[in-house]
């Protein structure tokens, strides 16, 4: 059966705000308490400000759980949440109209059950309680009357949903004709062409041929959009060559991390433990004898490898009665029976670290070139308000290079550009948001590093002239030519093929590829290859012809998908209810939309407005002061 509609179904979420969250004190309403502001309608039937707003809340919830981060106002609107939520509620109010005029309704027994079963109106045994549906209503700004009407009303468009879309059911052969077009396969043969693709040994062109081929690929011979840019930078890489570090310095770093320098020895081990002496002793017998491994052991104990791993050890890691023993091993192995904090236990050593001095001179030059680089960092940090004086004052960045000892520098950015400094993101994205009126500023760069930057010229792209891409042009001609003659070649071999020739007695080299669906890829064959076998009869010889190859290929199978079999019943039957949820969604769309071109829809979007302030707290324009509906178009 097709799953309800959505446009009726942000009802129920109304209805869980309203006797949840209690969000009906929104502010929308003006003072005096009318109830009558609404944000548009269909026909008759009105959408009050609060039920938009209630709705837009919700949905704004349910997207801030679907992205696992809470959305703020501006990303819901950015993502047309507040279209949607008044996109449903216009379909919903055309139905509300369109079951007041049929006289669709539910009676008083349906409302009362729908009371009865509502939880928020359940006491601690579980069965109505009538303070609590008071007190949750009261909570919710509404009076019992103008609920039962909210539940009335789903439960009658409920009724309409149903009927509108009853009995809509696709017939099977739809879902069979596309699970066959999904599933089937083909099994092919291939061989690639040999011969030059690239401008190797072709004849050298004319010079028509060469204004020719020039003026019908003008996109390979066009220089793209191009921002001409100077700046200027520094990065702590660059000054901190310069810097004179201090000896006592690289000392007192040194000294203050005796972890890094000085590793002791350490080892990767797995222990097991007995609860005797004599079942140690067993089991080591065993691993001795060979009749177990260590594995074997462990999972005697009910345990996995993975519960005995101590991992890496220093010899102060272990118990005093297995240090010895453990570390004595001068490689991988078997230590036991040893004294563990636990009693008798067997170790295994996996692999041994030995200790690791570096001393002050092996370390001395590393130690420098981090104190330089965090040096240089708190340096050109203390430059920043220095250049952006400079700057402010209108000092021009050739100037500032000058008198500081930033870089200067000029780049022809494109979207290639990618070394030197366009390899900074903030580069980048400064750098193709400028405009030729914006003032340089100090930017920063990721690893400590400054820049600013200023927009000379930008370049759209330009045709470049002939004489200056003329081997270019020559190289293309030649490729293009060489490639047009591996396609004849391949043309005459297909027909040798296709008149009953064998790959083999055409000294081709052949793979055959087997059951492959039209999703598949094949390695170093044309990107079209497999699309390209599906459009082939059995047995027919075609050429695909890929950027750097030609293959020819001949199609030796074809594998009908069998999709009356009996294990792809649940596939089919899937498909089957999708194709009918989603033809129950359209016809119903199709449905709500005449409904609301018959009836006319009006939006007041000062109201709405008013909606969004009051929900980011911005205040807005009074609604009580909002103008008559607008007619949409």
């Amino acid at each position: 059966m097709a799953k309800r509609i959505k446009a009726s179904n942000i009802f129920v979420y109304i209805l869980l705000g309203l006797l949840i969250a209690g969000l009906i004190g929104f502010g929308i309403n003006p003072p005096g308490g009318r109830r009558n502001l609404s944000i548009g309608a269909v026909g008759d039937e009105e959408i009050l400000a609060n039920t938009y707003a209630l709705a837009l809340n919700n949905e704004i919830q349910s997207a801030s759980n679907r992205f696992g981060a809470p959305l703020t106002f501006d990303q819901a609107l950015a993502l047309g949440l507040d279209r949607s939520v008044l996109g449903q509620l216009l379909a919903t109010a055309a139905l509300d109209g369109e079951g007041r005029t049929l006289g669709v309704s539910v009676g008083d027994d349906r409302v009362r059950d729908q009371l009865l079963a509502t939880q928020a109106f359940q006491g601690l045994n579980g069965s109505f309680d009538q303070t609590a549906y008071e007190f949750t209503l009261r909570q919710a700004g509404l009076t019992a009357p103008e609920y039962d009407n909210i539940v009335r009303k789903e439960d009658a468009r409920q009724l309409l949903e149903q009927a509108i879309i009853a009995g809509l059911r696709p017939d099977a052969t739809y879902a069979k004709t596309l699970l066959s077009y999904i599933g089937e396969a083909r099994s092919f043969r291939w061989a690639v062409v040999k011969g030059n693709t690239g401008p190797q040994g072709a004849p050298e062109p004319s010079e028509d041929q060469i204004n020719t081929y020039y003026q019908e690929n003008p996109g390979d011979f066009t220089a793209p959009l191009t921002r001409k840019i100077s700046y200027v930078w520094i990065t702590p890489d660059q000054l901190s060559a310069s810097l004179e570090i201090e000896e006592d310095a690289l000392q007192k770093l040194y000294d203050s991390q005796p972890q890094r320098f000085n590793v002791p020895a350490r080892r990767i081990v797995d222990r097991v433990v007995f609860p005797d002496q004599a079942s140690a002793e067993e089991a080591m017998a065993e691993l001795n004898s060979g009749s177990k491994t260590f594995t074997q052991v462990v999972e005697s104990r009910g345990l996995t490898v993975g519960d005995v791993a101590l991992g890496d050890v220093q010899k102060e890691d272990l118990a005093s009665g297995a240090r010895e023993g453990v570390f004595a091993l001068t490689d991988p192995g078997i230590a036991g029976v040893l004294n563990s904090e636990f009693g008798p236990a067997i170790y295994r050593i996996n692999a041994i670290l030995e200790a690791r001095l570096t001393t002050f001179e092996a370390a001395r030059e590393g130690l420098r070139e981090e104190l330089a680089a965090e040096t240089a960092v708190g340096q050109i940090d203390d430059r920043i308000v220095e250049i952006d004086d400079l700057l402010a004052d209108g000092v021009s960045l050739e100037d500032i290079a000058d008198e500081t000892d930033l870089s200067f520098g000029t780049i022809d950015l494109t979207a290639d550009s990618a070394d030197g400094i366009a390899s900074y993101d903030e580069f980048q994205t400064e750098a193709n948001t400028v405009t030729q009126s914006d003032f340089p500023e100090v930017r920063q760069l990721a690893g400590g590093g400054i820049f600013a930057l200023r927009l000379d010229a930008e370049v759209p792209p330009t045709l470049i002239p002939l004489d200056q891409v003329r081997p270019l042009v020559i190289d293309g001609w030649k490729t293009a030519a060489n490639h047009a003659a591996l396609v004849k070649k391949a043309e005459g071999l297909r027909l040798l093929l296709a008149s009953g020739g064998d790959f083999k007695n055409l000294e081709l080299e052949s793979r055959e590829e087997l059951n492959m669906r039209r999703d598949a890829f094949v390695e170093n064959a044309p990107v079209d290859t497999v699309r390209d076998v599906f459009e082939l009869a059995l047995n027919d010889v075609a050429i695909v012809a890929g950027d750097s190859s030609v293959i020819l290929v001949r199609l030796t199978n074809v594998i009908p998908f069998a999709v009356d079999r009996a294990d792809n019943a649940e596939v089919l039957a899937n498909l089957q209810n999708q194709f009918g949820d989603q033809l129950a969604g359209d016809v119903f769309q199709a449905f709500a939309t005449n409904l609301q071109d018959a009836a006319g829809v009006t939006v007041n979007q000062a109201v709405i407005n008013a909606v969004h302030a009051q929900l980011t707290g911005t205040g807005g324009v009074p609604v009580n002061n909002a103008p008559a509906h607008n007619r949409m178009p």
